[in-house]
């Protein structure tokens, strides 16, 4: 993984949003994220992250599908639908 110094002047360090009712899967993507010079926040469950992206805007989300509730394609549904959530980058496998 690459860093975020070399990316230009930043403000801040680039916020990294984790969407996972697996706490011990987001803490070891915390580590390995946070040794990279990313901050992390978690969110639990889509209706969490829902109302933390509201609160602020990450950079990078990384989002489980398979979330109790509203999962991962609902919270996706509704972020795309957003104006802020233009420049967040979206992918998946493959």
């Amino acid at each position: 993984m690459t860093g975020p110094e070399g990316r230009g002047s930043l403000e801040r360090e680039p916020e990294v949003m984790v969407v996972d009712d697996d706490r011990d899967w987001g803490f070891l993507v915390e580590l390995a994220l946070g040794f990279e010079g990313f901050r992390v926040v978690h969110a639990y469950s889509g209706d969490e992250a829902l109302a933390m992206f509201e609160e602020g805007e990450p950079d990078v989300i990384v989002l489980d599908i398979g979330l109790p509730g509203i999962d991962g394609w609902e919270v996706l549904r509704r972020l795309t639908g957003r104006d802020r959530s233009g420049e967040i980058p979206a992918g998946g496998p493959g």
